[in-house]
């Protein structure tokens, strides 16, 4: 995703060149990009100089849809999103956690756009994302501070927060 908002507004990047630029092989390219043409994401440009494409303008995909198109629902717990699947959910601890570390990692990754990810990408000439770089930063303080809000409920998991 990154190479085609490197390229958006130009031409359409060929899957061969994605796959080099980014050390991927091919045939598990091709899959990546199949569900993330079935999510809308991106489109296929047929034809000796087609392609891939993004749908919108980078700053409008963030990194939320971009994760549930590759990997599904964050739920890292069954139960989470159909608590009958356990006896024990109305009580358990765990759960509630699951469900409050899903959230949190799905608006830290909805405050991330493809579009911020390509500048900081081009404001350090190919080499990685400066962390720095003020919107970047702010997210990541911003995600942070959710975390901490999430677990504002027990003086334990405070603690173990403010370790980050």
């Amino acid at each position: 995703m990154l190479e085609l908002a490197l390229n958006y507004g130009h031409k359409p990047v060929h899957l061969d060149a994605i796959a080099q630029q980014q050390n991927l092989s091919p045939k598990y390219l091709h899959s990546l990009l199949s569900s993330l043409k079935n999510a809308g994401l991106i489109h296929c440009i047929r034809g000796k100089s087609g392609g891939y494409v993004l749908t919108r303008n980078p700053d409008e995909i963030h990194l939320n849809k971009v994760m549930v198109a590759l990997e599904g629902p964050l739920v890292f717990a069954e139960c989470v999103p159909e608590p009958e699947l356990c006896a024990d959910s109305d009580g358990c601890v765990t759960r509630e956690f699951w469900g409050n570390l899903g959230s949190a990692i799905e608006t830290y990754l909805s405050d991330i756009s493809l579009g911020s990810l390509s500048r900081g990408h081009m404001k350090n000439n190919g080499k990685p994302a400066d962390r720095t770089e003020p919107e970047i930063r702010d997210g990541c303080q911003k995600s942070r501070d959710n975390m901490v809000n999430l677990f504002n409920s027990d003086g334990n998991r405070r603690k173990f927060m403010k370790q980050f």
